[in-house]
């Protein structure tokens, strides 16, 4: 499926790159302070854990599944995911900041949490469906390429192809071979 092609490539490379994460919840000195330390430290731990609950939501998805309702299943599971440890980190080292300025900041946040991300998804959705299409028609232009070219090659006259149809308007290529027509 290529949600899974992507979301893999996108998180494989995120987490490694943001895998840092030991699970402790004491804010480091910062020369900015620990409120900006406590921020910093909140979303480096809740944008992973939003990739990592994208990941998990691709084994709910279905062959028959749009790329609308994978988007949805997943940008749903990413906004749950992402919450959750946010909180559970500004719960965690709140007493650390101490400071009634940060608690009123991060109250608000949560309390908008939700509009947010209704209100960013339909623009997210159209720019990551275009982009997944874009990837998947240069797959596809380069699969082409290389089967001409192997057809050129092999000089066969002939190409069997069987495409088995995936949800309503879905196909892939089951098998693709050359064919000497002697």
């Amino acid at each position: 499926m290529k949600w899974e092609a992507v979301i893999e490539g996108i998180s494989s490379i995120y987490l490694n790159y943001n895998n840092e994460d030991s699970g402790d919840s004491t804010l480091e000195q910062s020369i900015l302070g620990k409120g900006f330390a406590q921020f910093m430290l909140a979303w480096k731990t809740a944008l992973p854990a939003g990739m990592n609950a994208v990941r998990g939501a691709l084994t709910e998805l279905h062959d028959s599944d749009s790329n609308e309702v994978a988007f949805d299943k997943c940008w749903s599971a990413a906004q749950k995911a992402a919450f959750t440890s946010l909180k559970e980190v500004i719960e965690a080292t709140s007493p650390q900041v101490n400071r009634q300025r940060s608690t009123e900041l991060w109250n608000k946040i949560f309390e908008v949490w939700d509009k947010c991300w209704v209100d960013t998804c339909p623009v997210v959705k159209q720019k990551c469906l275009a982009i997944l299409e874009e990837i998947v028609d240069e797959i596809v232009k380069t699969g082409t390429v290389t089967v001409i070219q192997g057809i050129k090659d092999q000089n066969a006259n002939t190409l069997q192809a069987c495409l088995t149809q995936v949800g309503s308007s879905s196909y892939y290529l089951s098998y693709l071979r050359l064919v000497d027509d002697d």
